[in-house]
């Protein structure tokens, strides 16, 4: 029964709080970062149909500090949904956490910016030092 139940809702979409994935979808600059603000190489970031997987994607490379690489794509799982954040586990993270567990981000919504902050397990909201601001419609990234 608990096997049946676990399969059941591994297969249903993520619909708790379906605004915020609204909220997450689009094009965004990283406050601070010129290399990669709207006007040079925004991200587009999306979910999956079912909203399980947070997809990031740019332009042009940019420096990944989890691979060491320059990346056009970063992926994650979405491990939680509240109505105003996402936690996400990154595809490759080898950093665990206070749980012992592979390292956890939080995406919170920030409405003032239009748009949300990043912190990692164990970090405080209020350190919360990755700002990332939508940017207005700038079409597809490839």
């Amino acid at each position: 029964m608990r096997l049946m139940l676990a399969l059941l809702l591994a297969s249903c979409p993520v619909e708790a709080a379906a605004d915020i994935f609204d909220k997450l979808t689009g094009a965004f600059e990283m406050a601070g970062r010129s290399s990669e603000s709207c006007a040079m190489d925004p991200f587009r970031a999306s979910f999956t149909a079912n909203n399980r997987r947070f997809i990031r994607k740019w332009s042009v490379p940019v420096y990944s500090s989890l691979t060491g690489a320059m990346i056009t794509l970063s992926e994650a799982d979405v491990v939680s949904v509240s109505q105003d954040s996402i936690a996400i586990r990154l595809d490759g993270e080898s950093r665990v956490g206070v749980d012992g567990k592979p390292l956890l981000f939080t995406l919170r919504l920030v409405d003032e910016l239009n748009g949300f902050c990043w912190v990692y397990d164990g970090q405080a909201m209020e350190n919360c030092r990755q700002v990332f601001r939508r940017c207005p419609d700038v079409g597809p990234v490839s």
